[in-house]
C-alpha cells in the first residue's frame, strides 16, 4: 500500500499552487474536487443514484447531468446535499484506494474537505496550507465573480474542517505570501523520505 498524504487547506489558502509544484517535481497528487466532477459525469453508480433520488428532472434531453437543476434542488435542504455527497464521496474513497494499492511512493490527495468526506482516515499525514484572512480573500475575488461577504460565508462554513484533534500528524505550510514555499515542500519531502526509510 502506497503512503497517502493529504494536502487541504481553507478557500484562497493555496493548496493548489502546492499540489503544482508537487506534479512538477514529479510526484502523483489525486485532486478530489476535478475528479468527483469528472465521476459525475461518468460513474453509473453515481448517475443511477441521482436518478433514482432526484428524478429524471436531473438529467437534460441528451442523458448528460444537468448541473443547473441539481445545484438548486441541493442548495437549501440538507438531506438531499447529504445523499449527494455521499454517493460521490464514496466512490472518490474508493478511487484513492485503488490508486494506492502497490508498493512504494507516495500518492499526494488534495481536499478541502478531508473530515466531511472520511479521506483523512486514509491518510498518513496531512500537510495544511495556510495563509492569513486578508490575504485569502483577496486571493478568491481575484480569481472568482464573488463579493467579500461570499467569500467570508464561505470561510466560515469551513471552520471545523481543518481541526484533526490529534487524530494524525499534520504539518503546517504557510502561504501567506512572504514565506518561500519550496524550501517548505522540500522540507516536507525529506521527512517523508526518512520515514520511508525507517518503516
Amino acid at each position: 500500500m502506497r503512503r497517502i498524504v493529504g494536502i487541504t487547506g481553507g478557500i484562497g489558502s493555496g493548496k493548489s499552487v502546492v499540489s503544482r509544484i508537487l506534479r512538477l517535481k514529479g510526484y502523483e497528487v489525486y485532486d478530489c474536487d476535478s475528479q468527483a466532477k469528472s465521476m459525475m459525469d461518468s460513474s453509473e453508480r453515481i448517475l443511477s443514484g441521482i436518478r433514482s433520488f432526484f428524478g429524471d428532472e436531473a438529467f437534460n434531453p441528451d442523458g448528460s447531468l444537468c448541473r443547473p437543476y441539481l445545484s438548486a434542488r441541493v442548495f437549501a435542504d440538507s438531506e438531499k446535499l447529504s445523499f449527494l455527497n455521499s454517493l460521490v464521496h464514496g466512490e472518490v474513497l474508493e478511487d484513492v484506494g485503488t490508486r494506492a494499492a502497490g508498493e512504494g511512493g507516495v500518492l499526494f490527495v488534495e481536499s478541502a474537505i478531508m473530515r466531511t468526506s472520511g479521506l483523512d482516515g486514509l491518510c498518513s499525514e496531512m500537510w495544511l496550507v495556510t495563509a492569513p484572512d486578508a490575504v485569502r480573500i483577496g486571493r478568491v475575488l481575484e480569481r472568482d465573480s464573488v463579493s467579500p461577504d461570499e467569500v467570508e460565508s464561505r470561510m466560515k462554513r469551513q471552520i471545523g474542517e481543518y481541526d484533526f484533534s490529534g487524530s494524525l500528524t499534520v504539518r503546517v505550510i504557510q502561504n501567506d505570501g512572504v514565506s518561500p514555499l519550496l524550501p517548505q515542500i522540500d522540507r516536507l519531502l525529506q521527512e517523508i523520505g526518512k520515514n520511508n526509510s525507517n518503516n
